[in-house]
């Protein structure tokens, strides 16, 4: 799980990570219904995406595995206005995986308000 959210999966302690296996285990049907429903309205965001109205920041890792970063297209064209930052060499959780220039982007997008 981790090598498909992270470009580069970050070191955790065994425990941290056994009890994370342990519990996806534990919840593996739950989060299978989940990505089941997810499936059946996969274009639901993309249908309701042009109602948004308030200033938005999207962060795309490149190498993000679980949705291809042509995703940022998507948003470019259905919200023009939206400020789109990909980070290369990151993985789907941007700012867990480069937390500094993640914040640094987005401190850039707040102060340009």
């Amino acid at each position: 799980m981790l090598r498909l959210l992270f470009k580069r999966p970050p070191f955790l302690p065994y425990p941290v990570l056994h009890g994370a296996r342990t519990q996806a285990i534990a919840l593996a049907d739950s989060n299978l219904r989940i990505w089941s429903e997810q499936l059946e309205d996969r274009y639901l965001l993309e249908q309701r995406l042009g109602e948004l109205r308030k200033r938005t920041a999207v962060f795309w890792g490149e190498s993000d595995q679980l949705f291809d970063v042509s995703g940022v297209l998507s948003i470019r064209r259905l919200l023009p206005g939206a400020s789109t930052y990909v980070l290369p060499g990151v993985g789907h959780l941007p700012m867990m995986e480069a937390p500094s220039q993640t914040a640094r982007m987005y401190a850039q997008f707040l102060l340009a308000a």
